[in-house]
C-alpha cells in the first residue's frame, strides 16, 4: 500500500507576509500608515509602468520617454505626489 505525504508543503511563501503583518501590528498606527503609503505608492508605480510600457514607441516619443526609461520616469512622478 502506498503512503501519502501531506507535509510536503512549505509555508515559506506565507512567511514574508507573515513577518510584514507583525512588523505593522507591533508598530501601531503609525507603522500601518508608512507601509500602507508604500504598498500604495508601490502599486501606483506598477500600474502606471504597465501603462506606458503598453504605448507603441511613436507615442512615447511625443511624451519625449524612451522606452529604457519608463520605470524611472514612473517612480520619480509617484514621489513627486
Amino acid at each position: 500500500m502506498k503512503t501519502i505525504s501531506y507535509d510536503t508543503h512549505s509555508a515559506a511563501p506565507f512567511t514574508q507576509t507573515r513577518v510584514w503583518a507583525f512588523e505593522t501590528l507591533s508598530s501601531g498606527w503609525t507603522g500601518f500608515k508608512t507601509k500602507s503609503a508604500t504598498a500604495i505608492k508601490r502599486l501606483q508605480t506598477a500600474r502606471m509602468v504597465t501603462a506606458l510600457q503598453s504605448m507603441s514607441d511613436e507615442q512615447l516619443d511625443l511624451i519625449g520617454l524612451a522606452r529604457a526609461d519608463i520605470r524611472a520616469h514612473a517612480e520619480k512622478l509617484i514621489a513627486e505626489e
